[in-house]
């Protein structure tokens, strides 16, 4: 593990792959100025701008803090010093205040804005999620007259004259929906709109056409909320990293941070996502990680296979692997895909194997037959990816794979064939010249397992063992050494 720190942490560098009414219900509620949560991280640095640049970060305890120039009024903003309340950020781009969701369903006004009568309220519940406000005045901003609080479980509720919707998609009794965006007709009037789920699911209702898929965390709960701005939908995760939904984001991050590892961060609101001064968003490493580690969290539901013949672990492997993205093939089906070389080897001094087949190729010698009798051996990653290929699916398979770019893609719902020792242990690797003059690296005991679970939080990952039928789980400090034998080899299957 510490071997790979390094390589880790630098790859995290650039990880971008964020009311009156229920007052008295809240009691707690008081103003406060945005910097009483200790200061975050800055990530550049303050410039003053014009409004309707930049934007805002929501802190859990109601802290609002503008970035980009944005001169906010945050004039009786709610604040739980001593709660993780604050849910959905709403504010207007002349920066004359905003409206603060918190979990209860209260709306909290600041600044000159009115107050909103919530429709939900909750006190003691925390499953408001998401607010909207749906009216604009006369200059285009929000002015509170009209909205939709959604909660937790998929339920949208109206305020105001706000026309009612039916998202067509619900979780009841599931705390999981946690964004809300709103598609307008061509007079301004809400006619649908996009509901995010926690694992990144976006669900489009109404007039809405569904967007570009964001990435897709299966039952990590990673997202907090979805927005349009400009007609720009884009998405933000936990730890604040924001993304654009089929479209790069380039606002003015000027005085943007985060708090690193701490997941307090519940909305970045964005007034302008193309700004002349823009660019990336300037995430810290620290929260780069922690989202890195909660994504890279995954056990796939998929059948533990047995491998039918005796040197078939490769076949076996890949079945286990596309039965995981959905696509059932037979191991014998897979072996006649990767074909063989039958021609036994030449053997050289000390019962080493002097020349042989090419497993970069096709299998080598008998899929039933022996390695430490030398009349089978197996076969290496670019047959493999064909077949997965010709099964099809699309395969990333290649040698020197950073273990940590295999543990996003198992993250991501991407199992993996890889090569191993059958003892599970780093070994020697002695080589042989095939019969087309490749140099072939190989040791007695090449076997081919499929990674299918990775937990970063523990640092385990999860293998399916073809030769024996079970799931076996390892530190990733020993997977990373055993992997290493043979050139760090896989291929990944989507």
């Amino acid at each position: 593990m510490k071997r790979r720190e390094g390589v880790r942490r630098t790859r995290l560098l650039g990880l971008v792959a964020l009311a009156a009414s229920a007052a008295g219900a809240l009691g707690s509620a008081r103003p406060a100025a945005a910097g009483l949560l200790p200061p975050p991280q800055r990530a550049t640095a303050d410039r003053p701008r014009p409004a309707a640049h930049g934007g805002a970060v929501l802190d859990g305890h109601g802290g609002v803090h503008p970035f980009g120039g944005l001169a906010l009024d945050t004039t009786g903003a709610a604040y739980w010093p001593d709660r993780d309340l604050a849910r959905s950020l709403v504010i207007r781009g002349d920066g004359s205040g905003g409206w603060v969701l918190d979990g209860w369903g209260g709306i909290h006004a600041f600044g000159s804005t009115p107050t909103v009568a919530s429709p939900v309220s909750r006190p003691g519940v925390d499953i408001a999620r998401a607010m909207v406000v749906a009216s604009t005045d006369s200059a285009g901003e929000p002015d509170g007259r009209e909205g939709y609080v959604l909660d937790g479980y998929g339920g949208l509720h109206p305020w105001g004259g706000a026309p009612p919707l039916d998202p067509g998609v619900a979780w009841p009794g599931w705390d999981i929906a946690r964004g809300l965006a709103l598609h307008r007709d061509h007079d301004g009037s809400p006619d649908g709109g996009w509901i995010l789920d926690g694992d990144g699911g976006v669900h489009a209702f109404g007039a809405a056409s569904p967007p570009p898929a964001p990435r897709h965390y299966p039952g990590r709960d990673l997202y907090e909320q979805i927005h349009v701005a400009r007609d720009v939908p884009y998405t933000v995760e936990r730890w604040g990293a924001v993304a654009g939904l089929g479209r790069d984001l380039a606002p003015s991050w000027a005085g943007y941070a985060d708090w690193g590892a701490w997941d307090i961060l519940r909305d970045v609101v964005l007034l302008n996502p193309s700004d002349r001064d823009g660019g990336p968003q300037p995430v810290s490493a620290e929260a780069a990680r922690a989202l890195r580690m909660h994504a890279d969290r995954i056990a796939l539901g998929v059948p533990t296979y047995r491998q039918t013949r005796s040197l078939d672990c490769e076949a076996a492997a890949l079945q286990v692997a596309l039965a995981a993205v959905g696509t059932a093939v037979s191991q014998d089906w897979i072996n006649a895909a990767i074909g063989a070389d039958t021609r036994p080897p030449e053997i050289g001094p000390g019962r080493t194997v002097a020349r042989w087949g090419d497993p970069y190729e096709t299998f080598v010698g008998r899929v039933d037959g022996s390695e430490p009798a030398h009349t089978g051996y197996g076969v290496y990653y670019p047959p493999i990816a064909s077949a997965a290929r010709a099964a099809g699916r699309s395969a990333d398979g290649r040698e020197g794979w950073d273990p940590w770019a295999l543990y996003d893609e198992v993250g991501l719902g991407h199992p993996a064939v890889i090569w191993v020792d059958a003892t599970f242990s780093p070994v020697p690797m002695r080589r042989w010249t095939a019969w087309d003059g490749r140099s072939v690296p190989y040791a007695i005991g090449e076997h081919a397992v499929a990674m299918v679970g990775v937990d970063a939080v523990a640092g385990t990952v999860t293998l399916a063992d073809v030769r024996a039928g079970i799931r076996r789980t390892f530190a990733m400090s020993r997977f990373e050494a055993f992997f290493a034998s043979f050139g760090d080899m896989a291929v990944v299957v989507r």
